[in-house]
């Protein structure tokens, strides 16, 4: 019983030290801000430990060396380290609380952390952390940039994911190009999208989760197109819908184009080059 109890107790700090990680995420990296990520990635990396995940340990013993390396002046480009540390921390919350299966996204994530680690704003294929220096090695993860793509006019959209560190990051993706609400099931999704349409304010894209309770996003699309149907909207004129989801089977993609007639498909773990081209891709920003 009392082990139990201590399991429950690290499973409540890791979920409280992953709110607060995310947090400090939406602050600018002042040395007061990259402290404090220091000091509650080591405490998030020590529960993991006690729980004895000692590979996902790993991967935040090397996040706090890399915010180390920000405090130094050595890296540079900080927004590749918040989006990795956004991945890192949903990784874990779905993994260690939520009990999903992520070994596939725990070693890419690995990989990609040491990337940024040895080669900021490259990644590297890595091997027991020996550095690979050939330049046919050399990977471009995400490269920060002033020439960001622009939308013609500030964008309405629409985030719909049951789990709250998904919605965080992709909210912080997305909210340079215009306003955005966010759902926490496809019901609430449905019933904003109605709103929106019925206040003559319509959003221009919906960021919609397939595996979520209540109903899953092939449901929640299918009622945002029979919406639209029945509200007189053409098809050309149809918000574009970009499914966001860690499934990538055959079945899954088919059945949102062509069932569902979604606009395009995101592969999970989502960094902000993928949004940035998917919405690219929709001709939502240029």
């Amino acid at each position: 019983m009392e082990t139990e109890q201590r399991h429950f107790d690290v499973l409540n700090r890791i979920n409280t030290t992953i709110l607060d990680i995310q947090e400090l995420l939406f602050k600018p990296l002042s040395p007061e801000t990259t402290k404090a990520l220091i000091v509650s990635l080591g405490d998030l990396k020590d529960d993991i430990t006690c729980l004895g995940h000692s590979f996902l340990s790993e991967i935040f013993q090397e996040l706090m060396e890399i915010y180390s390396l920000v405090l130094e002046g050595r890296i540079h480009q900080t927004d590749i380290a918040k989006e990795t540390t956004f991945l890192a921390v949903d990784i874990a919350f779905r993994q260690l609380v939520n009990l999903e299966s992520c070994d596939d996204e725990v070693s890419n994530l690995r990989e990609l952390v040491y990337g940024i680690k040895l080669g900021d704003t490259y990644g590297f294929k890595v091997t027991n952390k020996e550095f690979l220096t050939q330049q046919e090695d050399k990977i471009t993860l995400f490269e920060d940039s002033n020439n960001s793509p622009v939308p013609q006019r500030p964008l309405k959209m629409l985030v719909v994911d049951d789990e709250a560190p998904n919605r965080m990051l992709l909210k912080a993706i997305l909210d340079p190009f215009g306003m955005v609400d966010v759902a926490y099931n496809g019901e609430e999704a449905i019933e904003a999208f109605e709103l929106q349409l019925v206040d003559q304010d319509p959003y221009d894209a919906v960021f919609l989760d397939i595996m979520m309770p209540i109903l899953d996003g092939h449901q929640t699309l299918a009622k945002i197109r029979k919406i639209e149907r029945e509200m007189g909207i053409r098809p050309n004129e149809e918000a574009a819908v970009l499914m966001v989801s860690a499934l990538d089977s055959p079945k899954d993609v088919c059945n949102a184009f062509f069932k569902g007639f979604c606009t395009d498909y995101i592969k999970k773990p989502i960094t902000k080059n993928l949004i940035v081209n998917a919405m690219v891709k929709c001709n939502l920003i240029q």
